[in-house]
């Protein structure tokens, strides 16, 4: 395999990470991975075509997980150790989520005739692969996608409300791999002309429904005013500062929110625990006061457990959203209770459940908890009328991953026609249309109040409805080839054994 197919594949993994987490320039997500797409054409055993598929995606996770170098900061130990374990961690993280991904594509080999439906067939294993990262025990972080690639182009990611945004990778990689198939046939040929063909039927007809969902969608709900309150303390500091003067700053921020019915919190933004003395009575006085209901992270005890939690506080008192699911080694640990900055294990809530307030339910998603998609479908589904989404992304700020995260708040919007207000300590907070569109923001860094008008709505998207169903046909064609891969195998070992 001649050396230059393995730069263009590594080209490819830059280009993809760049477009999924820094740059916002849709249309070339749509030729970002056709170099790496064209050296596997061009592999001639299944070795060469094993070693670019794991450069590329080795490479890609790699990038996608880099802010975890940073974790040194974060670790209580000499600047070597915490900077080996820091590197150890991105790329354990990096090779496992790798592996997960490229299993499914690597099964297209023997299968694969350089055909036009190839081209499809390895767009639904790589969609396939991506939705196998979000499930694998402890490691499932599909914290990248492809499908972040177009977040700025509204009319490009309304499809995801159809079948979710693994579909939309789907469309993604398979306009690539049309691209990648017309490069490798060099020629003008017949091929080259369908694939051309392909590539502008499918790119229009997803744009198209996307520009009539936007033009033409009606809804009804009542319209409520909310405010998104982001607050500028880095890390620990706002645990282990004094505690009562964090509480002043909120309170004078929340106040300047005006006439909002809902103001919003980030994750853990009050640093106390609910039970601690008087807080519930001081917070739901200040929601009397300015006669809006005030929603905010904070933690939670309940027995032996203590919990990461969003409380929606009223003048007639609290309800309460408790997280799922946890941060690896950031809120729990397999190996002991203290953490990194020396936290105590948190626990998961059992089950998911919106949050029932006064004035609305709220599907919620916790920092993590944003970028997996059923979470958020779950809690729509049960009713939730709007998304909050409160989080903490200044454990790495000025990294990569507070506009990676950031995007994922977008697609869940769009995934159920739902307003979505994130609300993120140190950045990016924003109020989100159920099209995608970013109505107000606060970019990285500042302190301030956003405000917005929004609809709590009810009418359920067909993605809400049955989820990721879809995902069916990818398993099917997954073992009809690996069964297919093994006869063959059986085949050349009896040619050779006879011979």
């Amino acid at each position: 395999m001649k050396r230059k197919y393995y730069l263009y594949t590594l080209i490819s993994a830059v280009s993809a990470f760049l477009l999924s987490s820094v740059i916002s320039l849709p249309i070339l997500s749509l030729i970002s991975l056709v170099l790496f797409l064209h050296s596997l054409n061009q592999a001639g055993s299944f070795k060469s075509y094993l070693k670019i598929s794991a450069t590329f995606f080795v490479s890609y996770y790699f990038l996608g997980f880099s802010f975890l170098l940073f974790l040194y900061k974060l670790i209580d130990l000499p600047i070597i150790w915490g900077a080996l374990i820091s590197f150890l961690a991105t790329i354990l993280t990096s090779v496992i989520t790798a592996a997960v991904h490229l299993l499914p594509t690597v099964v297209i080999y023997r299968f694969s005739k350089h055909r036009i439906t190839d081209a499809f067939l390895y767009a639904s294993m790589f969609s396939l692969g991506e939705y196998l990262v979000s499930i694998i025990p402890l490691f499932g972080c599909p914290l990248i996608s492809i499908s972040l690639s177009v977040t700025a182009a509204p009319a490009l990611i309304q499809v995801a409300d159809l079948f979710g945004s693994y579909f939309l990778t789907f469309i993604i990689v398979a306009i690539n791999s049309l691209f990648a198939c017309i490069i490798s046939t060099r020629l003008i040929s017949l091929k080259s002309v369908i694939c051309a063909s392909l590539i502008v039927l499918m790119f229009l007809s997803s744009s198209i429904y996307g520009v009539l969902k936007i033009n033409n969608q009606s809804y009804q709900g009542d319209n409520i005013s909310v405010a998104a309150v982001q607050t500028d303390l880095k890390g620990l500091s706002k645990l282990s500062g004094d505690k009562s003067e964090t509480l002043d700053v909120l309170s004078e921020l929340i106040e300047s929110a005006g006439s909002a019915d809902i103001i919003f919190l980030p994750e853990t933004a009050i640093p106390y625990s609910l039970r601690d003395d008087n807080v519930s009575d001081t917070i739901c006085a200040l929601s009397e006061k300015i006669d809006a209901e005030i929603f905010s992270g904070i933690f939670y005890s309940q027995d032996s457990m203590r919990y990461n939690a969003y409380c929606a506080f009223s003048p007639s008192g609290t309800s309460l959203y408790l997280k799922s699911v946890l941060v690896p080694f950031g809120e729990f640990s397999p190996f002991g209770n203290k953490l990194i900055g020396g936290s105590a294990n948190l626990s998961s809530a059992e089950s998911i459940e919106p949050l029932e307030a006064e004035s609305t339910t709220v599907a919620v998603g916790i920092c993590i908890e944003s970028i997996y998609p059923s979470i958020i479908r779950k809690e729509v589904r049960d009713g939730g009328e709007i998304i909050a989404i409160p989080t903490n992304d200044s454990w790495f700020f000025g990294t990569h991953l507070q506009k990676l995260h950031f995007r994922h708040s977008i697609l869940r919007s769009v995934e159920n026609f739902r307003y979505t207000v994130r609300c993120a300590n140190s950045g990016i907070s924003a109020v989100i249309s159920p099209f995608g569109q970013i109505i107000a923001s606060l970019g990285e860094g500042e302190q301030g109040v956003i405000t917005a008008e929004v609809s709590t709505l009810q009418n359920k998207t067909l993605y809400t409805k049955i989820g990721n169903v879809w995902i069916a046909v990818p398993v099917f064609l997954f073992f009809m080839m690996l069964f297919f891969n093994f006869k063959q195998a059986g085949r050349i070992r009896l040619f050779k054994l006879d011979f």
